[in-house]
């Protein structure tokens, strides 16, 4: 339950969390940990839909911007990267991304803390496929 709760422990609008008490700390919590981990990282082909109007009536397009996500673990440093299809697919993720990386990571307010397994940060990164 706890993996869908980093909206009532941190507010957007306030500096500091509302509900510090709810903070994911990955030794008293792991499953849950895990569980929003794996959530943030399964940005890979998750649908995205475009509309259009055609002669006949809307047209609705398929599609998945990111092709996949990889992780790598650097002198405790988590690197999460996102591969966009495009580099317009990545440009418009870049703030998506930005705002995950200090909602469930910052090293003090984060909602998710890594550091009892040796992690003290992470940091999310965004490429394209195409260039």
């Amino acid at each position: 339950m706890m993996h869908d709760m980093a909206g009532i422990y941190h507010d957007k609008n306030e500096p500091r969390p509302d509900n510090c008490q709810m903070r994911l700390l990955f030794n008293r919590d792991p499953l849950s940990c895990i569980i929003t981990l794996a959530d943030i990282l399964q940005d890979f082909e998750r649908p995205k839909i475009d509309f259009g109007v055609h002669k006949r009536g809307s047209v609705f397009k398929y599609d998945h911007a990111c092709q996949e996500t990889r992780l790598l673990n650097k002198n405790n440093e988590l690197e999460i990267i996102y591969k966009f299809k495009s580099d317009n697919d990545r440009v418009l993720n870049i703030p998506f991304k930005q705002e995950d990386e200090i909602k469930y990571f910052h090293e003090d307010d984060g909602y998710l803390d890594f550091s009892s397994i040796g992690i003290q940060k992470v940091k999310i990164n965004t490429e394209s496929i195409k260039k």
